[in-house]
């Protein structure tokens, strides 16, 4: 009898939780941006669910990682060149957003992206699934400059790992995501 309550709690939480998760697929990483941008490689958005087409290129090269902070620069191009003028020097202020903690320590799993020089924030981003390897992630970006389209979706990936994006775990998983995504059907607010 009292076997049976310790275990009705922790059924309950392994059949409600993955409800709750929003049908993400878990990794068996628990996502560690720290870890993900600590690489003399260059990480490449691969894909977005973004609409804007100011360029149709971004790769990010990380400077320097201190404590919480992030030196890097991302570079935009468009159709396949990428221009000079084109280039943000930003910084990165690493926290942990609804994150798990790990050896008693926070695993940051966000950023906020700001301008090194004037500290306006461009966007915040948080690291939703990394894959095993440390090669691709997919990340959850909120534009805060601009009056944009809010939440959209990247996969990113690793300069080494890009010629097999499209064979890699996170691959599958933001395809899942972006069909998720395609088949919401959203209600006009009624006003009165």
């Amino acid at each position: 009898m009292q076997m049976q309550r310790i275990i009705k709690p922790f059924v309950c939480v392994f059949t409600i939780a993955p409800l709750i998760s929003g049908g993400w697929t878990s990794s068996e990483v628990t996502p560690d941006m720290t870890k993900f941008l600590n690489t003399s490689d260059p990480i490449w958005s691969y894909m977005t669910t973004s609409n804007r087409r100011e360029y149709d290129c971004k790769v990010d090269v990380i400077g320097d990682i201190q404590d919480t902070n992030v030196l890097f620069r991302r570079f935009l191009g468009y159709r396949k060149v990428i221009i000079s003028d084109w280039v943000l020097f930003l910084n990165g202020h690493l926290y942990y957003k609804n994150a798990r903690y790990g050896n008693n320590r926070p695993i940051y799993n966000a950023m906020n992206v700001s301008f090194r020089e004037h500290g306006n924030s461009l966007d915040d981003e948080k690291l939703i699934y990394q894959n095993v390897n440390n090669t691709c992630g997919i990340v959850e970006v909120t534009d805060l400059a601009h009056a944009g389209p809010g939440i959209t979706y990247e996969l990113r990936v690793k300069n080494s790992s890009i010629e097999r994006a499209s064979e890699t775990d996170c691959f599958n998983v933001y395809k899942k995501r972006c069909a998720e995504l395609k088949s919401r059907t959203y209600q006009i607010a009624k006003t009165y």
